[in-house]
């Protein structure tokens, strides 16, 4: 079948969200290590959680549709594993750092909640008008992105939406100021390995509203955490992300122990003995 005779039509697309991909993504090292294939499968995970806003999860039953006609996903998933681009769940898979470079579904949600309002009071205003048929300024953001395009033509007269609280920029506290910081934040903060994006970590503790019991379990998870085999490897993702994801929940794996100078050397010379008797007639 020419390519020029086939119906597009039968393929609508339908309205969704927009995944981000670093222009120097083929050449991470990760990305190569793990190869063409599997990279192909990560673009289509990092795809899935977009349109589905699960934060990074990916179920084991989803992976036959990230890549529709990709062999041996299971194996690619691996190498992703192994790269360091995904993490093994007891459901299936996360993105690894997902958080650290996407919105959060419940970001998402928000901000389309916003736009739905925006939208409805912009036409209260203006008597419930339709939207022009070019498209207008005043979309729905939670549809399809290509109807934001200018407008064609100009409504006459162009609407002047009304200042709104909504709309408002955010307050910031006068110069000076003393910042309450939230219990338990101070010490969370000081435990924790990586001393980076404070006002992040500082913005989901607050979104948590942790109270006494929840302080507790958060700090005990740390503790896991400090302990596990990954941050012993120095894998350790901002706290923004650790909170955000409710990572203090996690049963992690912990560290291998390592083998001391001497236990190393009794090793050595029971391998050589072992080696000796096996050459032996």
């Amino acid at each position: 079948m020419a390519f020029d005779s086939l119906n597009f039509n039968r393929f609508p697309v339908e309205p969704g969200m927009w995944s981000k991909v670093d222009d120097r993504f083929f050449h991470h090292p990760k990305v190569l290590v793990a190869g063409p294939m599997a990279a192909c499968l990560y673009i289509g995970g990092l795809c899935y959680c977009n349109r589905f806003l699960t934060d990074g999860e990916i179920p084991e039953m989803a992976l036959k549709l990230l890549v529709p006609g990709l062999r041996y996903q299971l194996a690619e998933a691996k190498r992703l594993v192994m790269a360091g681009l995904w993490e093994t769940t007891p459901s299936g898979w996360r993105v690894h750092d997902y958080g650290a470079w996407n919105e959060s579904g419940e970001a998402v949600e928000a901000r389309r909640e916003k736009t739905r309002r925006r939208v409805a009071e912009w036409r209260k205003l203006h008597g419930n008008k339709e939207e022009p048929s070019g498209g207008n300024a005043v979309t729905d953001e939670s549809g399809n992105t290509h109807r934001n395009a200018p407008p064609t033509p100009t409504p006459t007269p162009t609407p002047t939406p009304t200042p709104t609280e909504e709309t408002s920029p955010p307050r910031k506290p006068p110069k000076g100021a003393v910042v309450v910081v939230p219990p338990g934040f101070a010490e969370f903060w000081r435990e924790y390995p990586v001393k980076e994006a404070k006002g992040a970590a500082l913005r989901a503790w607050e979104k948590i509203r942790p109270c006494n019991g929840t302080v507790e379990a958060i700090m005990a998870g740390l503790e896991r955490w400090k302990a596990s085999d990954r941050w012993s490897r120095g894998f350790v993702v901002h706290a923004s992300v650790w909170l955000n994801q409710g990572r203090w929940e996690d049963q992690p794996a912990p560290a291998q122990p390592m083998l001391t100078a001497k236990t190393q050397s009794n090793v050595a010379a029971l391998r050589e003995f072992v080696k000796r008797g096996e050459s032996t007639p």
